[in-house]
């Protein structure tokens, strides 16, 4: 008789083990998702996007601005003032309670607010 029920104690310690490990699993894998989520959350609150608005008043406002601006390479300078990549612009996004404001800046100091506030 002591063959027969250190047997079932055993299977009994298995057992428990066994769910033991699968509720283990279950805890690692919801704690996976949630850190998943939250770099996902966090990858798209970086995100800015500026609308078709804003695209046709950042053009228009570079053309204008090219006319007179030192940093502007047409392609016959030597040496680019904006740099081999071209970073002569800056975008700068302001979220506020209401929208995003945009402002786009040039390495010569010129700025201009291309906001689209009636997207907001």
């Amino acid at each position: 008789m002591g063959k027969e029920g250190s047997g079932t104690m055993k299977e009994e310690m298995m057992g428990t083990f066994h769910e033991s490990l699968k509720q283990a699993a279950e805890k690692s894998r919801l704690r996976y998702e949630q850190l998943d989520d939250f770099y996902k959350d966090r990858a798209n609150a970086k995100k800015f996007t500026i609308t078709t608005y804003e695209l046709k008043e950042v053009l228009d406002w570079q053309t204008e601005h090219n006319k007179t601006c030192p940093y502007y390479d047409d392609g016959t300078k030597v040496v680019s003032p904006g740099g081999a990549i071209g970073g002569r612009m800056t975008y700068s996004f302001t979220p506020t309670g209401i929208g995003v404001a945009v402002t786009v800046s040039c390495a010569c100091g010129a700025k201009e607010n291309i906001t689209d506030y009636g997207s907001w």
